[in-house]
């Protein structure tokens, strides 16, 4: 007698497992559906290939027919399918031909499967073409990084009275004409006394930040290519020029830190780009400079 009853309770739970099973494939179909539950065929994506003459549309879904496939689109149809992919999971795969000169819109894509006409289903389908191709954006991006890779900077302007120098990280005084002609140890407390608020600085620097540059960093500076001045543009391909990027350089003699003995100091000429010496007796401009944040 328990037997029995055993029995019965499996089959009844049988019966109520097979039941939410229907239920659970029932609501996946109408998850998928821009239409309502209970058909047999299911659309679940379609896309437009705009790089085709004339475009195409690919459709996806479940439980497609592979004969006897009536597509729509919108007012148009039928249309032929240009291939039919079916496999036994199911899962289909459908191409067709979009009509040509279509125009962008939105368009209701229904496909009707077997002999009966309630074994369809439909997908809100855009067509909305690009303003250029994928593959023309991937060229685009291409050429863009091709332009950075290759785009040299020498000078950047920072904004607060600085000009960074890309090749050595240092930050030059934009003003080159700041200070009137000094003596070397002028020159050298002049410089370290630079602070913001002085010579259009606003870049928030103190006493102490600032100093004459050294006879190597004057050698890495200027340009042995121009003369009068001999200086860099800014994008580094040309002779400086007022304002690109700094301003109130003089094709003259500009003090360095670096001292030849105790009576002589290293000078850079701006006319032809050289370094010499001279005695520290003498007055030459001051161009100060100050490292930058690497």
């Amino acid at each position: 007698m328990e037997t029995r009853i055993f029995r019965k309770t499996t089959l009844l739970g049988g019966i109520l497992l097979i039941g939410i099973l229907i239920m659970g494939q029932s609501a996946m179909a109408a998850k998928w559906a821009d239409t309502p539950s209970g058909q047999d065929c299911v659309i679940t994506e379609a896309f437009v290939n705009f790089e085709t003459d004339p475009k195409t549309v690919t459709i996806y879904g479940l439980n497609f027919e592979c004969e006897n496939l009536i597509v729509t689109l919108g007012d148009y149809g039928p249309l032929d399918p240009l291939n039919v992919t079916c496999s036994p999971d199911p899962d289909n795969e459908i191409t067709i031909e979009l009509p040509s000169g279509i125009p962008d819109g939105d368009y209701l894509l229904s496909i009707q499967t077997g002999s009966s006409a309630h074994q369809y289903d439909a997908y809100n389908l855009t067509i909305d073409a690009p303003i250029i191709t994928q593959e023309q954006l991937d060229d685009i991006i291409a050429g863009i990084k091709s332009l950075e890779d290759n785009f040299y900077t020498r000078f950047t302007d920072m904004g607060d009275g600085t000009i960074r120098d890309n090749d050595t990280g240092l930050l030059w005084l934009k003003n080159a004409n700041c200070f009137s002609r000094l003596n070397w140890y002028e020159a050298m407390d002049a410089a370290a006394l630079l602070a913001d608020g002085q010579c259009g600085l606003t870049d928030g620097s103190t006493a102490g930040d600032w100093r004459l540059p050294t006879k190597a960093e004057w050698e890495a500076f200027y340009s042995t290519v121009y003369d009068n001045p001999a200086l860099v543009k800014t994008i580094g391909d040309a002779q400086w020029s007022e304002g690109d990027a700094f301003t109130g350089v003089q094709s003259n003699v500009y003090w360095s830190s670096t001292e030849f003995d105790s009576i002589y100091a290293w000078y850079a000429s701006m006319y032809y780009g050289y370094m010499s010496y001279a005695n520290k007796g003498y007055s030459y401009y001051v161009w100060p400079v100050r490292s930058g944040n690497d």
